[in-house]
């Protein structure tokens, strides 16, 4: 099958920058990017479930998931050399046997070719980890935005970005070789007070609006007070309930040290075999 060299386009590149170094800005003046940190933290924990230090590892994500997961590593499991971009790189380290992604995919037109990039960076037997947002993320707000646009303008208008599932995020890796890869995701249930602050901790990631299909004018003040009001409508207690699912990807390059599975009729003993036995 001949790969698509042209990805479609969904994201505007430029603002996606503008957003992502605006993230950076309300980090350094104290803003707590919390889901930013969380995610580092999650990402630490992965790293120390696996057996091995690493030697040379690549950090791609805003500083508030880098200075997170850093924080979050033993100093024993801690790689020898650490390089860090806030976006993917265009030119990769030699030598690199990690890389680890924080939330930086989910907005980017090319995310195969990204993800095989890192694939061809990788030494054998290194490890590739990336989260990004999807799923069900802000499921309340798209169907909030929907029921408004709906009643306003008589059709949907761009306003969420498009979300990866899990089964998309497993083709992902098989695209790009990986060897044993691993999908799963975390499910973060919050309630907000009002659409403003909601909006805040989005600011915060990065992650705000950068479709190049949508237009400015069709988020006027009408449509940010009745959009406020659908959605407390539909949610508990009179607050914004907001659904964030984290999606992990991870895998490994090809190695002979690594397991294989074994041919399909090489088992020494048939299921039903063993299962007689188990009931005897």
């Amino acid at each position: 099958m001949a790969q698509n060299r042209h990805p479609a386009q969904i994201f505007n590149h430029d603002l996606r920058a503008i957003r992502r170094e605006r993230a950076t800005r309300r980090y350094q003046a104290g803003h707590a990017a919390f889901i930013l940190k969380l995610t580092g933290e999650i990402a630490a924990e992965k790293i120390i479930d696996v057996n091995r230090r690493f030697q040379r590892a690549v950090i791609i994500g805003l500083p508030a998931f880098e200075v997170a997961f850093m924080d979050s590593l033993p100093e024993d499991r801690k790689p020898a050399t650490i390089v860090s971009y806030r976006d993917w790189p265009d030119v990769w380290p030699e030598n690199i046997d990690l890389v680890v992604s924080g939330l930086v995919l989910q907005s980017r037109n090319d995310i195969p070719e990204l993800i095989k990039s890192a694939r061809l960076a990788l030494v054998p037997d290194g490890l590739f980890i990336a989260s990004i947002l999807g799923g069900e993320t802000l499921l309340g707000l798209r169907r909030a935005c929907f029921a408004v646009d709906q009643k306003q303008r008589g059709g949907a208008i761009p306003r969420v970005s498009p979300m990866i599932d899990l089964r998309q995020s497993a083709n992902l890796l098989s695209h790009a070789a990986f060897a044993q890869p691993v999908t799963d995701r975390d499910k973060l249930n919050m309630n907000y007070k009002s659409l403003k602050a909601l909006v805040e901790d989005l600011r915060d990631i990065g992650e705000t609006n950068c479709l190049l299909a949508f237009n400015l004018k069709f988020s006027g003040r009408a449509f940010l007070s009745e959009l406020e009001s659908c959605y407390a409508e539909r949610s508990e207690n009179g607050k914004l309930s907001v659904r964030l699912d984290i999606i992990w990807m991870s895998g490994w390059v090809p190695h002979a040290s690594q397991q294989k599975p074994l041919k399909p009729g090489s088992a020494k003993m048939r299921l039903s075999d063993a299962l007689k036995d188990i009931q005897n």
